[in-house]
């Protein structure tokens, strides 16, 4: 699954990082069904996730208003959605955040994405090590190093526990993205 919760010392569940049009309907639900905040990150604008309108009656969303396709009204966008609706939106450089707002990189997006220029940004590189660092994650169920990588299979079986995956699989993550022309592994 593409998502990642986030959590806060005081609202474990108040926060969400989604990703790309698979979870484009994610911060809509997020932020009109369960109050919760929501980080939109987007890689690739080629697919956006065009659905038609009775989409919504399975993700318990009503009103398509906000999330009408640029190009076609008929349809919903389901990566738009995720721009409206999210706290903030992340791409993957601020020279990539420019490029998809004032080109056509943002494939019918640019619009939106001036619109709501106020809660964007480009996240060079998109890892801050002062904070992703599992020398000190308080998150983590066993703080590790360069001298102690042993540690991080420990870490690996919280997480297989956590959500109740098995532990005979070989890994725990695995891209949930559909190849494009644009991506490389």
């Amino acid at each position: 699954m593409p998502s990642s919760k986030t959590s806060s010392a005081n609202a474990p569940n108040d926060r969400r990082e989604t990703r790309d049009p698979n979870d484009g309907a994610e911060p809509p639900q997020l932020t009109d069904l369960h109050d919760q905040r929501a980080c939109f990150t987007v890689h690739n604008f080629i697919h956006q996730g065009i659905a038609d309108e009775q989409f919504l009656w399975a993700t318990g969303l009503c009103n398509p208003t906000r999330l009408r396709d640029n190009l076609d009204p008929a349809k919903l966008n389901l990566l738009k959605g995720g721009i409206v609706y999210s706290n903030f939106v992340t791409t993957v450089s601020p020279t990539h955040a420019w490029e998809v707002s004032y080109s056509d990189l943002g494939r019918g997006l640019g619009h939106t994405l001036h619109v709501h220029k106020y809660k964007s940004a480009g996240v060079l590189d998109g890892v801050d090590y002062d904070v992703w660092n599992p020398e000190v994650d308080p998150w983590i169920a066993r703080a590790y190093g360069p001298d102690s990588l042993e540690d991080k299979y420990v870490n690996k079986g919280a997480l297989r526990d956590r959500f109740f995956l098995r532990h005979d699989s070989l890994s725990s993550v695995a891209p949930a993205n559909r190849p494009s022309s644009n991506r490389s592994l």
